[in-house]
């Protein structure tokens, strides 16, 4: 949203700089790391290719 309307939700709720927006943010950032990891396996095995032949067929 901050990128589109120039809101910040997270600063609008807990606060801007706070611990709890920090906090808010640093689980966010985790958590895309952590789904980095499923990515970098499915293109390991081809998931992406198969599943796209898969809705041709």
């Amino acid at each position: 949203m901050v990128g589109e309307a120039y809101f910040d939700l997270v600063a609008a709720i807990f606060g801007p700089d706070t611990a709890a927006a920090r906090l808010i943010y640093a689980l966010v950032g985790l958590s895309a790391l952590y789904q980095i990891l499923p990515l970098s396996r499915a293109f390991q095995i081809d998931e992406p290719r198969a599943e796209a032949a898969a809705r041709h067929v």
